[in-house]
């Protein structure tokens, strides 16, 4: 990858993922995503709305015990069930879509695992991108991290940038000096 002087290394991570996300929005989304999929058919004979009367279901009752007491989960995605995951997936796809598609400056460079996107941007830029980012759902909070001397730590690479090249390193633990530091993991 390549990297100019008017450009940017930007990280963006999603506060608390699993539970910020709206379970009515995630069932909208899938049901966008099932009507596009040409193929459905001959993978269930469910139909759409039975999928997503399923998936609500799952998504909608979550229950836990922490110290004797039992708990239902009342808003977002079911902690610790397999089908969030996928779910949360979905769902930033779809927010990543609308938000790269409506900003006035798009990124250069976007990856994305899981609630960690990693982007290449013009730096005036930014402030827009993160501000279109967070208009997308009141729900999901992105938060951003800027390159320091021309590097960042995003997932478990060191990503810097040298003569208008980006090299990664990978880093084996969290790196702690005062220049560097991890991006924190959420769930």
């Amino acid at each position: 990858m390549t990297i100019s002087e008017d450009e940017t290394i930007v990280s963006f991570d999603v506060v608390s993922l699993f539970t910020a996300i709206p379970v009515d929005k995630a069932c909208t989304y899938i049901r966008t995503k099932l009507e596009n999929d040409d193929i459905l058919s001959d993978r269930t004979q469910l139909d759409i709305d039975d999928i997503l009367r399923l998936l609500q279901f799952v998504l909608s009752n979550s229950v836990f015990v922490y110290n004797d007491i039992t708990y239902k989960q009342i808003h977002g995605c079911a902690m610790g069930s397999p089908v969030s995951a996928i779910v949360a997936n979905l769902c930033m796809e779809a927010i990543e879509e609308q938000a790269i598609q409506s900003a006035t400056t798009q990124p250069k460079t976007w990856k994305r695992f899981v609630d960690d996107s990693f982007a290449i941007i013009n730096k005036n830029a930014i402030t827009s991108f993160y501000d279109t980012l967070n208009s997308i759902d009141p729900h999901i909070k992105f938060t951003i991290e800027h390159e320091k001397d021309k590097q960042i730590a995003f997932l478990d690479m060191l990503i810097s940038r040298r003569n208008n090249s980006i090299f990664t390193f990978t880093v084996s633990q969290p790196i702690r000096t005062a220049t560097w530091t991890m991006l924190h993991t959420t769930t």
